[in-house]
């Protein structure tokens, strides 16, 4: 499900670098909501996860790179034109949050098989 939400994303993005960027964004993110569904079973955990990770993307961090946030990143020689640091920041997040929910998702599940495997 990851690669339609990602593509899910791509109207009016054209053929460029946002578009491809677009994509590995929702994509990698799609992990973390889904591993969020996953752990806790309701649904609203993954709208939450999504709302806060658009706000804070977009309204508070400023890493979408429009200038339009709470937080606007200030470099020495303005905006990186040799890497985006939006993305590598939100990648970075993207990869620790969902490693770290599949850990827990791992975790619980081992502690599950071994309480059906108590006898009493």
């Amino acid at each position: 499900m990851a690669v339609p939400f990602g593509l899910f994303h791509l109207p009016g993005l054209g053929f460029s670098m946002a578009r491809w960027k677009m994509v590995l964004t929702t994509v990698s993110f799609s992990f973390v909501f889904a591993y969020a569904f996953i752990l806790t079973g309701t649904l609203w955990t993954a709208v939450g996860a999504h709302v806060a990770s658009n706000i804070l993307l977009h309204a508070v961090t400023g890493l979408d790179g429009s200038g339009q946030a709470l937080l606007t990143p200030v470099f020495e020689a303005g905006w990186p034109s040799h890497y985006d640091a939006g993305l590598l920041a939100f990648e970075t997040a993207a990869i620790v949050v969902a490693v770290g929910l599949y850990l827990l998702i791992v975790k619980q599940r081992r502690e599950d098989r071994v309480m059906l495997n108590v006898e009493f």
